[in-house]
């Protein structure tokens, strides 16, 4: 294993996680930072049953061919330093990136988590940015994961950070609103700590 590669290595990987007298194998971590920001999920109070929400330092990353391994960890800088290892001033996109997060977090997850259409969630957006700045959010919403890649990142880890979590909603990196379902699955991780 690569020096790159093994800061990544978590100690949980390949292990059984005894619940309520079951075994889960391999937790889908793609899909806990939007299980964790649910509020139906929430609802259901499930550590009184005994779930236990584990965390890492690292929530994903992303190996490359060429034995690079870009990194979304709970600490933006960590983040940041990942990225920016493999091109410099990507650490800085995905600064910008997350802090458009940090503005629309409400208003997306509003959007995900109510009966369609999310008229209150897109109310609340409109308020937030502001009639312009929602046409530009409404363009960048709308970006394949492959374009929102070129646009935001200048080596190959941004995009395969952003790209990897996009196929877990299983679109194709050619497919409009692809970025964004990326970009929403590898953003809440910070905020959450999970």
């Amino acid at each position: 294993m690569t020096r790159s590669l093994a800061r990544f290595r978590s100690p949980l990987q390949d292990r059984h996680l005894p619940l309520a007298g079951q075994v889960l194998e391999r937790v889908g971590v793609e899909q806990r930072p939007l299980t964790l920001a649910s509020p139906h999920i929430r609802r259901l109070e499930l550590e009184r049953w005994g779930v236990r929400w584990l965390t890492s330092r690292i929530a994903v990353a992303h190996p490359g061919t060429d034995t690079s391994c870009a990194a979304i960890a709970l600490e933006i800088d960590e983040t940041a330093a990942s990225l920016d290892e493999l091109a410099p001033r990507d650490g800085e996109a995905w600064r910008r990136l997350y802090a458009l997060w940090e503005r629309v977090r409400c208003g997306a997850l509003g959007a995900f988590f109510s009966p369609f259409p999310p008229v209150r969630a897109g109310f609340r957006l409109l308020r937030e940015l502001g009639p312009e700045e929602l046409l530009r959010f409404a363009r960048f919403s709308l970006l394949p994961v492959r374009r929102l890649g070129e646009e935001h990142f200048t080596g190959g880890g941004g995009p395969r950070l952003v790209a990897g979590n996009a196929l877990h909603a299983d679109v194709s990196p050619e497919m409009p609103l692809s970025g964004v379902f990326g970009w929403i699955l590898c953003s809440p991780r910070p905020r959450t700590g999970r």
